[in-house]
């Protein structure tokens, strides 16, 4: 395992063609680790699921007379890895910073709304829970080196695991649930500040904002359940957090 992630270390530093790691400099591959937290998480379920239970067409997931969307609100730990390599250039006007990473981040992100969109029909009970369950992304870093500290910029492409469960319980047709995991793919946005005094630890703190955008839910031609569901999902979430890498 540990080649395998040297070798993707050493792949993206042949993208930017670096070298080894140089002393009291942020060129060079690198990985490490990062602990954060995730804010203002939000989960938006549009053209909320239209489930029937029985021949009387009664929703099994939201009020008959409301319908629509509805938003969730989340929050929590966060912790991951990064790796990639930069190169810092020096052109007339000072050093600038170029560079490829590769992230991946997991948590407790997870939400559960109970009946939110009102009162279901015959007392049934609609709850939906929603897990982020992993992002990745993959992203190029441009910044400004100033001595032995660097801010930088970055964006590119975010991927995410997102599990929707939706259940029923208490109604006139009895329990009913469906759960369905999607990919969700869209952009993520960076800002960062690192040291590189203590070498070849890289010290910082980072902020990026993750936009999963939206991935469809249910809708098959041949359902996976007696009734039909079809509903999309969008979501995304700001991350600040500690990091702590090491060239080499």
């Amino acid at each position: 395992m540990k080649l395998r992630v040297l070798s993707i270390a050493g792949v993206l530093a042949a993208i930017l063609g670096v070298g080894p790691a140089v002393a009291g400099s942020f060129s060079g591959p690198y990985l490490g680790l990062t602990l954060g937290n995730a804010s203002s998480g939000k989960t938006v379920y549009n053209a909320a699921p239209q489930g029937t239970g029985g021949s009387a067409g009664s929703p099994l997931f939201i009020s008959p007379d409301v319908g629509g969307s509805f938003k969730q609100t989340y929050s929590g730990l966060a912790w991951g890895g990064q790796i990639g390599a930069n190169k810092v250039l020096t052109p007339a006007m000072g050093k600038v910073l170029l560079g490829i990473e590769f992230s991946a981040t997991s948590g407790n992100f997870s939400k559960t709304s109970i009946n939110p969109t009102g009162a279901l029909t015959a007392g049934a009970v609609a709850t939906y829970n929603t897990k982020l369950r992993w992002v990745a992304t993959f992203a190029p870093r441009l910044g400004l080196v100033f001595g032995n500290q660097l801010l930088y910029l970055k964006g590119g492409l975010a991927v995410g695991s997102v599990k929707s469960a939706l259940a029923n319980t208490g109604g006139t047709w009895g329990a009913r649930a469906f759960s369905e995991t999607s990919t969700h793919v869209g952009n993520v946005l960076g800002v960062g500040w690192e040291t590189a005094s203590w070498a070849p630890w890289i010290v910082g703190v980072s902020y990026d904002h993750v936009d999963l955008g939206r991935a469809h839910y249910g809708g098959k031609v041949t359902p996976t359940t007696t009734w039909p569901l079809d509903y999309t999902i969008k979501t995304h979430y700001g991350e600040l957090g500690l990091r702590v890498s090491v060239r080499y």
